[in-house]
């Protein structure tokens, strides 16, 4: 026991790790990817990436990593962004859907599952060019959808110049 925590309750780095990249070429990136990937101690859980650029023509077989499962993609018809996850060789996942209309964002949520976790991972990019309102508008109803589980953690490229 750890004050008021058992054993039962902590969850070690092994199952706790999620990495965000945004990799901004998947197909120039890889290898280096793959030596950074290779150097850790422990394997995230996940390893979440935003504009990877892959199109419908690129074979995601030529895109694995020592560890984890065949990638995860999401709309390869964008010119931009396409989100990737890969999720590590020992956990299972499922892709999850809003049924509610997120236009405007693209996303990509999974749920990995294994041991007693319960977190859904979103991965987000906004293109540049869109409307920070519109955007908020389409971030309340992905974050209405993302309540539904326990825990979430949303991570992305949210193109917003805070400088300005």
């Amino acid at each position: 026991m750890i004050g008021n925590t058992t054993k039962e309750h902590v969850v070690s780095a092994e199952y706790s790790s999620i990495i965000f990249l945004n990799i901004r070429s998947l197909r120039c990136n890889h290898d280096q990817l793959e030596v950074f990937t290779n150097s850790l101690k422990t394997r995230p859980i996940a390893i979440a990436l935003c504009e990877t650029w892959l199109s419908e023509k690129d074979p995601l077989s030529i895109y694995k990593l020592n560890g984890f499962q065949p990638l995860i993609v999401k709309n390869r018809q964008s010119c931009g962004g396409v989100l990737a996850i890969y999720v590590r060789q020992d956990f299972n996942y499922e892709i999850k859907e809003s049924t509610k209309a997120v236009t405007d964002i693209e996303y990509l949520t999974i749920k990995p599952s294994k041991y007693k976790i319960n977190l859904d991972l979103t991965l987000i990019y906004k293109p540049p060019a869109t409307n920070i309102g519109t955007f908020l508008e389409s971030m309340d109803k992905l974050l209405e959808f993302t309540k539904v589980s326990n825990k979430s953690l949303v991570c992305g490229d949210f193109n917003i110049d805070t400088m300005q």
